[in-house]
């Protein structure tokens, strides 16, 4: 995979660095259509967001956008994926980071899934999971480098795999009040009746940014707290990501649900 540490060609990070030892850091991931970021001005301001959160420096807009386009300009295809992970970089004692410390910026490209494509036409089929993502109003919405929820979520998901028929391919994640968040992949939207629907994300989750964009453009969507019982009562149901764009949701717990293509992605207006 092509990569970038800090604009220099390189695939290996210091044992010592705080990314590795303490999920000190952050990270988002960009499609590439037709040579060009998508959302990058949203993407932007997650990754703004995040590192003034968390106190951790963060090289000019300007550096991302050259690395970002040196490892476009060498990709062979024009569909594909830029991941920027930014880190503390290394020092400190412990859990507790130097005074001052040199964040780490590591860029890289790689391939589009193929199967979102299909995706996106034929829908995908969910279930609830039975993990449930912690409280933490500080970190909610951030995309942190702290994923083990995630990697749980996808244990799960593959067992249920072999157990369930037919196999879903993604996870309702709700918090641990039991309030719906998301799923594993992305965000999540219904429409019951005339009203649309997602769930807030201020003490868990991540506000991902095709949400954003969907929400300043839908600002009659309904953003609350909502059981997942909620679903049952769908007539229309999508999660979206940066990647994805917006896929329906074809099956729910074993229920049918129509199917629509939403073709203009971020730019549907609900």
């Amino acid at each position: 995979m092509p990569t970038l540490i800090n604009g220099e060609e390189c695939d290996q990070v210091s044992v010592a660095d705080r990314g590795l030892n303490y999920g000190d850091g952050c990270f988002t991931t960009i499609a590439v259509v037709a040579g060009e970021l998508q959302l990058w001005q949203r993407h932007w301001q997650r990754l703004e967001n995040t590192c003034a959160k968390l106190s951790i420096p963060l090289a000019d807009e300007a550096v991302f956008l050259a690395e970002a386009k040196r490892l476009i300009e060498r990709n062979e295809n024009t569909a594909a994926v830029i991941k920027i992970v930014i880190t503390r970089g290394s020092g400190g004692r412990g859990y507790a980071p130097a005074k001052e410390s040199n964040s780490q910026r590591i860029v890289t490209i790689s391939e589009m899934p193929a199967h979102y494509a299909r995706w996106r036409e034929d829908g995908i089929r969910l279930a609830n999971a039975s993990l449930r993502l912690a409280i933490q109003p500080e970190l909610a919405g951030l995309k942190t480098l702290n994923r083990l929820e995630q990697v749980l979520l996808k244990l799960e998901l593959e067992k249920l795999r072999e157990v369930m028929h037919p196999a879903p391919d993604d996870l309702i994640v709700c918090d641990a009040r039991g309030f719906l968040c998301e799923a594993t992949m992305g965000n999540l939207f219904w429409r019951e009746g005339k009203h649309w629907h997602t769930p807030e994300l201020t003490e868990a989750g991540i506000a991902g940014v095709v949400r954003a964009e969907l929400l300043a453009l839908n600002p009659h969507v309904r953003v609350g707290h909502y059981l997942p019982e909620k679903l049952a009562q769908a007539d229309e149901i999508f999660i979206c990501n940066s990647l994805l764009g917006l896929v329906p949701v074809s099956n729910m717990n074993g229920i049918e649900l129509a199917v629509r293509v939403y073709s203009k992605a971020w730019q549907t207006e609900l």
